[in-house]
């Protein structure tokens, strides 16, 4: 039972990053609160000339980001 909760807990997890992790097969906008606002920060971030790190304990999640920055023409790279 206690792999089971830690399982679930996982899941939930991810899910609150952003529900095409697990539980969609394809990401759309206004999918994920979350993920939106990290969108938006980029963005702001990139305009203005910075530089951002992003983390993630989930390389589905990476694959979703880096989708959308190929999409937007924002440079990255992906270690």
């Amino acid at each position: 039972i206690h792999i089971h909760v830690l399982a679930t807990l996982t899941r939930l997890k991810q899910i609150c990053c952003h529900p095409a992790i697990f539980a969609k097969d394809t990401p759309e906008p206004g999918d994920s609160a979350k993920y939106d606002m990290l969108m938006d920060l980029l963005s702001s971030l990139v305009d203005s000339g910075h530089k951002t790190v992003v983390f993630s304990q989930y390389t589905k999640m990476l694959g979703i980001i880096r989708q959308d920055l190929e999409a937007k023409g924002i440079p990255f790279v992906y270690l």
